[in-house]
């Protein structure tokens, strides 16, 4: 693992072919963030997911059920939500598919990232350290939700 002009931690993700950090959502079916977590990319996904499940789990105590795409299947996953008292619903892409094709409820967290698109500090990784570029998905979050709710009001 490296360090990034500013300190933070960064790594190489050999499946994507890039150099930085890798960013974990757990969102609810609107989209909002209820948890989020920035790693360096060379940590997989199964080995991050296990901490970013469990900060969903405290912020919301009734969630029961998390639709995951094939990445998170395995023991390490699977464990995590066993101690969580979490459903793990794995969405596959259908047999024999060829092209891009998109995939019922994985969808969401991928349009989430879109929304973070609109904003300079989320479309690219400019922060020094982890924790910053946590706290502006959060802040990328808010705003979301503040303006979702001034629509609302404003009707």
């Amino acid at each position: 693992m490296q360090t990034g002009p500013g300190g933070g931690a960064i790594g190489f993700d050999a499946g994507k072919k890039v150099k930085g950090r890798k960013r974990l959502l757990v969102v609810d079916t609107q989209g909002n963030v209820l948890a989020a977590l920035v790693t360096p990319a060379s940590v997989q996904d199964p080995v991050a997911a296990p901490e970013v499940l469990a900060q969903a789990k405290a912020k919301s105590a009734g969630l029961k059920l998390v639709w995951a795409n094939g990445r998170y299947k395995g023991p390490i996953v699977q464990t995590a939500t066993q101690a969580l008292d979490l459903s793990v619903e794995v969405v596959f892409p259908p047999a024999g598919q060829k092209g891009f094709q998109v995939l019922p409820k994985s969808w969401i967290v991928e349009r989430t990232f879109a929304w973070f698109d609109r904003y300079r500090r989320l479309a690219r990784d400019w922060e020094a350290a982890s924790w910053s570029a946590c706290a502006f998905i959060h802040i990328g979050a808010s705003n979301l939700i503040a303006r979702r709710l001034a629509r609302l009001w404003a009707a």
